[in-house]
């Protein structure tokens, strides 16, 4: 370790290949000096948090380890205090978001329609499209989101046809049960209006309750 002591690394290296030479070795030498720097634990649970995540989400699920590693380098990490919208209704949508901590309310028109926790996403959508949000997203509480915007993603595609491809089928397969789940929908509430209209051709309960009485006084 006295060859490494308050060097610079070029020096380190050249020190190491005359050790080498000095100890009889010979012309085909390799130096390999790595520089290893101490990782914070805190950022290190938040990395592997990252990672279970990304892995229990159906758009990731085909990914490697090694896939995980670089997608997850793609997103940046925002924070959002209670009452904070994290995407607006009409606006045009440029990002996902994956809820990595904390809880939101999905308002359709100021109402509520869903929630969202931890391990949710949203908003994957735009990333092939810059469609208005169709709803907002705001903070029940303190949230963290890790966000990906489209131009990091067009990046991830340009750059890997492998992982394009994983990630291109798992969101025609969101969009998919998205779509079957919005029709099915669309069906009970045709059919309860439906009911309802049929209902009304009738005479109403009320109305035969009146009658009968009326009957029995005359």
């Amino acid at each position: 370790m006295w060859l490494l002591k308050h060097q610079a690394p070029e020096d380190c290296t050249a020190n190491l290949i005359r050790h080498a030479n000095s100890r009889g070795g010979k012309d085909n030498i390799t130096a390999l000096i790595l520089d290893v720097e101490e990782v914070d634990s805190a950022r290190a649970v938040l990395n592997q948090h990252k990672l279970d995540t990304l892995r229990g989400i159906t758009l990731f699920r085909f990914f490697s380890f090694d896939e995980l590693l670089k997608v997850a380098s793609l997103f940046e990490e925002q924070r959002f205090q209670p009452g904070a919208l994290i995407c607006r209704e009409g606006e045009m949508g440029e990002s996902l978001f994956v809820l990595l901590e904390g809880e939101g309310e999905v308002r359709k028109g100021g109402a509520k329609v869903a929630s969202v926790g931890a391990g949710d996403h949203f908003g994957e959508l735009s990333l092939v499209d810059r469609h208005p949000r169709s709803a907002d997203v705001v903070a029940t509480g303190p949230c963290l989101c890790m966000v990906m915007s489209r131009k990091r993603f067009y990046g991830l595609v340009r750059e890997a046809s492998q992982m394009t491809v994983k990630l291109l089928w798992s969101l025609a397969q969101v969009a998919s049960a998205r779509l079957r789940q919005t029709t099915d929908e669309l069906e009970l509430a045709r059919s309860m209006v439906t009911s309802v209209q049929q209902d009304s051709t009738g005479p109403l309960p009320y109305m035969e309750e009146t009658r009968e009485l009326e009957e029995g006084e005359s």
